[in-house]
């Protein structure tokens, strides 16, 4: 379902963004303008009115997963994909984006089915990004703060306590608040894509020429279709340096990539 009651989050993202409340009431306008086009099924009205509200730099969950919705109904499933993980980024507890995201995956896969007569296309996260898929980044640090303190007091108590029940009680609490501070550390890392070049991103378009040098007449030797995930580096002149898995390198045109 469209989320239409964006209000709440998108007065708090824009009360950082607007110094006049002029400009908060046009750009809730051009939100509830973009609903509007959603529910009439005009899809490019809406995905032009929801780019438009990321342009000016609201960043809201539910501003991501109606310009998700909206893609995915325009058949453009690579930019749907992208705008679902950038939605389960920013509230990973979404169950709606995360059961919606699956769908968009299965609609690529059938629409490349149809037209190279096979395809596949990833479903499942790599384990460690699915142990922490439903944790937000704010939760995990609070939790690495929480085992800390924790701990803190533990080791504390431990040298003002003589009673061996309690030393017990606080080594088993100490060694506890250490196994938490691990995973959460362990979680903020994969979360935050720790020591992987650039930042995630996914081909938005099918058959795209990944080429040797940051130009339209350099060298390529695959292309790749809409949906594969890559790690984009830099940006030189109108083209991305791109990373795929394996470790290999190449060129695709910006319009082609779209960051999560």
């Amino acid at each position: 379902m469209k989320r239409k009651g964006l209000a709440l989050g998108l007065m708090l993202s824009l009360s950082s963004l607007c110094t006049a409340p002029v400009q908060a009431e046009t750009l809730t306008e051009v939100f509830a303008q973009a609903n509007r086009a959603h529910a009439k099924g005009k899809f490019a009205v809406a995905i032009a009115g929801y780019e438009q509200l990321r342009e000016a730099g609201v960043d809201d969950p539910d501003l991501s997963f109606n310009l998700a919705r909206a893609y995915a109904k325009a058949a453009q499933y690579g930019q749907a994909i992208r705008y679902y993980e950038q939605a389960l980024t920013l509230a990973p507890s979404d169950k709606a984006a995360r059961k919606n995201l699956e769908k968009a995956r299965q609609a690529l896969g059938q629409k490349l089915a149809g037209k190279n007569a096979e395809a596949t296309v990833a479903t499942r996260p790599p384990l460690s990004e699915a142990m922490f898929s439903s944790f937000s980044l704010d939760g995990l640090a609070l939790s690495l703060l929480s085992a800390a303190w924790l701990l803190t007091l533990c080791l504390f108590a431990l040298q003002r306590t003589r009673t061996e029940a309690l030393r017990l009680a606080f080594g088993i609490s100490a060694a506890l608040s250490v196994a938490i501070a691990g995973l959460s550390s362990f979680g903020l890392g994969v979360k935050t894509d720790w020591g992987a070049p650039g930042r995630r991103a996914i081909v938005i378009h099918d058959d795209v020429a990944l080429r040797e040098g940051p130009d339209e007449s350099a060298a390529s030797s695959v292309r790749l279709r809409e949906g594969t995930q890559v790690r984009s580096l830099r940006r030189e002149r109108s083209f991305v340096e791109v990373e795929l898995s394996g470790d290999r390198r190449g060129y695709l045109p910006a319009s082609d990539v779209g960051e999560i």
